[in-house]
């Protein structure tokens, strides 16, 4: 785990959000989430407008090797450019995957924040 340190933001942790390419080319659910990102307090340390290739997917993506779901996976994040953003704030993982809530669909709670963006 990477940690920053800062005068007065004290200690701070580092984490990755990836913007799809399903919502990358909505410029108004791009810009949503990335004043919700503002909004809960992160930093946007840095920001990389990319398109992932096959193989960079499938090493990104490893851990889910085998599963079900893969080629889909694969097929759908490289489907066009995406919004990489290395965030940081206290607590940043736990704070961010809170906001995205749980990944698996059978646990889907309704989070507000999320679903608004996707109902606009």
């Amino acid at each position: 785990m990477v940690k920053l340190f800062g005068p007065k933001l004290g200690q701070l942790q580092l984490t990755l959000c990836l913007i799809k390419p399903d919502v990358t080319c909505i410029v108004y659910k791009r810009k949503c989430i990335q004043q919700i990102i503002i909004d809960n307090n992160f930093f946007i340390i840095r920001s990389k407008y990319k398109r992932l290739s096959v193989e960079d997917a499938k090493r990104f993506y490893s851990e889910h090797e085998g599963k079900f779901f893969h080629g889909r996976l694969i097929s759908f994040i490289t489907s066009g450019p995406l919004w990489a953003h290395i965030l940081a704030r206290p607590d940043a993982i736990k704070t961010w995957r809170n906001l995205m809530g749980p990944t698996k669909v059978f646990k889907l709670a309704i989070h507000l924040y999320m679903c608004q963006l996707i109902t606009n």
